[in-house]
């Protein structure tokens, strides 16, 4: 994919002295170091465009320079290709994306010049912090692409950062984050831009991730979310409509006789039992349960008063919310709920409201208020 002249640039800034003062002449006394060379460059003197076509294959598809990169020139690339940039790099004219990718393998991949992402992918692939030495910009049609594997992985920004287009975040080797961690520090964001979307690998499929822009960073808002859909997913924003059983915390009080549960109640079961696509839960006396059960799983359930489980949102007598999912379990931590809101619930499975929970202000009716 390098044409002639890049290919002399290439053998010539990776070639090995002569050793002798007087005649250190890359071009004349200087030796080849065909090893070097084929790592890439070793300077840009002069501003480089590097255009791969993925559809040729081979090195024109992905390839890595490996050498440390010095000099005053810009990379500039283009093409669908993808090229990898893994050496301790110095070089201050920039790096231009026009297409196709750009991987940073190491810290310092990008120089310490500005990074432009004007319609390509930037991809970091490092095991903790990666330095953009000078400004980023992103524009629209343009994607950066994050491998988070610890709260140590980190994109660092010196200069001003422009954020626009998309943000991937791959959740390496099983790797859960917690609300609140900073994928993105920069030094100022002037126009208080943002991705226009983001997009994960990695985590379960009921996690929900959000962004939250602060003055110097981007910080991760991690919770989950119930898929199921229907009466039971109230929000809290709209009290009215959700159920409110004046919680009881005897789980083996006998519910009040109305057909159904008088019928599994004298059928002889015990535990979980489903009836019209309902699902009750009995003793071992036989008994219907209803309020609140720990089951053996661990995980709290609500019954009400006729012994039916409940899903979404239920308040209890002293006025406080708990949030169960589809499957009926208490939730705890950051949910986000189909009315599109974000809630915290704690570890008692309360739902906080009117305070600050991990620098995030949830309001009177427990929403996130961002």
């Amino acid at each position: 994919y390098l044409d002639v002249n890049q290919r002399r640039d290439v053998l010539y800034t990776t070639g090995l002295e002569s050793g002798y003062p007087l005649l250190d002449d890359a071009e004349g006394w200087g030796r080849l170091n065909l090893f070097a060379a084929a790592d890439g460059y070793g300077a840009f003197n002069s501003n480089i465009t590097v255009n791969m076509e993925a559809s040729k294959g081979g090195f024109n598809a992905s390839d890595r320079w490996r050498n440390d990169i010095s000099g005053s020139g810009t990379l500039i690339k283009q093409g669908t290709g993808t090229l990898k940039l893994g050496g301790d790099n110095t070089y201050s004219g920039g790096t231009d994306i026009q297409g196709g990718t750009i991987e940073a393998d190491s810290a310092t991949a990008f120089g310490v010049g500005s990074v432009s992402n004007e319609s390509g992918t930037v991809v970091e692939n490092v095991d903790g912090l990666v330095n953009i030495k000078n400004d980023y910009n992103q524009s629209q049609n343009s994607t950066l692409e994050l491998s988070i594997g610890s709260k140590d992985d980190v994109l660092e920004v010196d200069g001003n950062a422009t954020f626009n287009g998309k943000l991937k975040l791959d959740f390496s080797n099983s790797y859960i984050p917690t609300s609140g961690m900073t994928i993105i520090k920069f030094n100022s964001n002037n126009t208080n831009s943002r991705f226009s979307s983001i997009e994960t690998t990695g985590l379960p499929s009921n996690y929900v991730v959000n962004l939250v822009y602060d003055n110097n960073s981007v910080r991760l808002l991690i919770g989950t979310s119930d898929s199921s859909s229907g009466s039971h997913h109230n929000s809290p924003s709209n009290h009215t409509n959700a159920t409110n059983d004046n919680v009881s915390t005897n789980s083996d009080k006998t519910a009040t006789d109305n057909g159904v549960t008088n019928k599994i109640a004298t059928e002889g079961n015990t535990g979980w039992q489903q009836k019209n696509g309902l699902w009750y839960n009995l003793s071992k006396e036989g008994t219907i349960n209803t309020g609140w059960l720990k089951d053996t799983d661990g995980k709290w359930y609500y019954l009400d008063k006729s012994g039916m489980m409940k899903t979404g949102w239920v308040q209890s007598g002293d006025g406080n919310w708990y949030y169960l999912d589809k499957t009926g379990a208490m939730q705890t931590g950051w949910v986000k709920d189909t009315d599109g809101n974000w809630y915290y619930l704690n570890q008692s499975g309360t739902m906080e409201h009117d305070k600050y929970i991990d620098g995030y202000y949830v309001g009177s009716n427990g929403a996130w208020a961002e």
